[in-house]
């Protein structure tokens, strides 16, 4: 049997997509516990099995999720809603006249 490595990457990848709340939050409870249930991790890891040889299937089915969940962050455009909140506070802080840190007197190191 010919193994096909980018055709099983890209099966891995698309499982670990497909299922990525359901491994994220086995691999939580596997941190949490040291017990890891049968599930979706486990589901990719036999998947795994099947093309790597002498590897830790286990560790290469959550590299797969690692990687998807770090795509998942980085492909959300970042909230500006904070921002906004900071900026928001900012103008009242300036508008109190509390912002002019200038004006104070500086602080004088003791010799």
């Amino acid at each position: 049997m010919t193994i096909d490595i980018k055709v099983f990457r890209s099966e891995a990848q698309a499982f670990a997509k497909e299922h990525l709340a359901e491994c994220a939050a086995e691999i939580i409870e596997w941190q949490d516990t040291a017990i890891l249930r049968d599930g979706r991790v486990r589901e990719l890891a036999a998947k795994c099995d099947k093309f790597i040889a002498n590897h830790d299937a286990l560790r290469v089915a959550e590299s797969f999720i690692n990687r998807a969940a770090v795509e998942r962050v980085a492909s959300t455009p970042p909230s500006t809603e904070g921002a906004l909140e900071g900026q928001a506070a900012g103008e009242r802080i300036k508008a109190s006249g509390l912002a002019d840190f200038r004006a104070a007197p500086a602080m004088k190191e003791k010799p």
